[in-house]
């Protein structure tokens, strides 16, 4: 246990241990695609000092990420390193919510992957709608009925202050489609090639 923790943080450490412990998900795309598992350790409570002197609490493991998974004392999800805290979401509910999006698009093609803003790909496509139950502070994700435009921050969050931007497309077909409306953005080209490599959502990368 980081010493000078509050009592206040352990105690909400404890609860989420006992509201989420053992929960474990597929999560077919984005930021946390592999498995995790929800205040998997034992004992459940491991609470840890930040480098800016606030504390966070070990949230989840995951199958494939090298980092650790914490909640901050404000109770933003997210990952660390080396003491640092890089927020991915702004809560636990918050994750939750952009994983089962990541589960609704399963089997959609990835027609670009692209680190930079999502503004100018949104407004190239059009008649996208953000879907504001997954929006927050580090994420955003714009809805239609062939295309959808996902943005999320890197593991390394501390490191890359520009977000992962990614694009699916309903089917190959689709995907084509809109390769050619995006050719002019700017970025958008350098992802295509990481796109193809990963084929579909939820299929091995």
């Amino acid at each position: 246990m980081a010493v000078g923790a509050g009592e206040d943080l352990v105690d909400r450490a404890r609860q989420y241990a006992s509201e989420y412990g053992g929960l474990r998900f597929s999560v077919p795309g984005g930021v946390l695609e592999g498995q995790l598992w929800l205040a998997a350790r034992r004992p459940g409570v491991l609470v840890r000092a930040v480098t800016d002197g606030s504390f966070m609490f070990l949230a989840a493991d995951h199958s494939d990420a090298q980092c650790a998974f914490m909640i901050s004392a404000s109770g933003a999800f997210g990952c660390s390193w080396s003491g640092e805290f890089g927020q991915l979401f702004d809560s636990v509910e918050h994750m939750l919510e952009c994983i089962a999006l990541w589960h609704a698009f399963t089997g959609w093609t990835y027609v670009t992957v692209f680190s930079g803003t999502p503004g100018a790909v949104v407004a190239t496509l059009g008649a996208l709608e953000a879907d504001e139950s997954a929006a927050g502070s580090t994420t955003g994700w714009w809805l239609g009925t062939d295309v959808v435009v996902v943005a999320e921050p890197y593991l390394t969050p501390t490191a890359s202050k520009t977000p992962q931007v990614t694009v699916l497309a309903r089917d190959a077909q689709v995907a084509a489609l809109i390769r050619q409306r995006l050719r002019g953005v700017p970025g958008v080209q350098n992802g295509f090639t990481a796109a193809s490599l990963r084929s579909t959502v939820g299929s091995p990368a």
